[in-house]
């Protein structure tokens, strides 16, 4: 059996969305310039590592693979076989990129997709607005976001 989870606002949340006098009762789980930034519930964390031994547990996410990995949680008491990064379009295999994947994501994306230049040239001229938009990032070569 298969338990694929989100990780943000789902198993993981930042200190502002843990609750009053939940402080004991959760694990800071990420790290971000020396600041811990999210945390997990101690009873979530359990479940999962209890869930872990009798199914496999994928977790599912829009991080980028640097983002990912932060969460410390997956490297000290989960270790997941697999994990999908990159809004699906990384795959982890114990840790690594799955490189098939990627080649496969790769040759899709360049065939079927205008290119990211061209989707944030086209974001500038016709939606941007320095009110709402503080930054525009690239993920890989995937896609991007404000």
């Amino acid at each position: 059996m298969i338990f694929v989870s989100d990780l943000d606002q789902t198993l993981i949340f930042s200190k502002k969305h843990i609750g009053e006098g939940l402080e004991d009762k959760v694990l800071p789980i990420e790290m971000k310039n020396e600041e811990i930034i999210s945390y997990i519930h101690k009873e979530v964390l359990e479940k999962l590592r209890n869930l872990n031994d009798k199914l496999i547990f994928i977790p599912a996410t829009t991080r980028t693979l640097e983002q990912y990995n932060r969460v410390q949680a997956f490297k000290e008491y989960l270790s997941p076989k697999y994990a999908i990064v990159n809004h699906g379009g990384s795959i982890l295999v114990n840790g690594e990129l799955d490189l098939k994947w990627q080649n496969h994501i790769s040759d899709i994306v360049s065939k079927q997709c205008a290119t990211l230049n061209y989707i944030k040239e086209m974001f500038k001229n016709k939606l941007y607005n320095e009110e709402w938009v503080i930054d525009i990032r690239q993920v890989e070569d995937l896609f991007l976001y404000c």
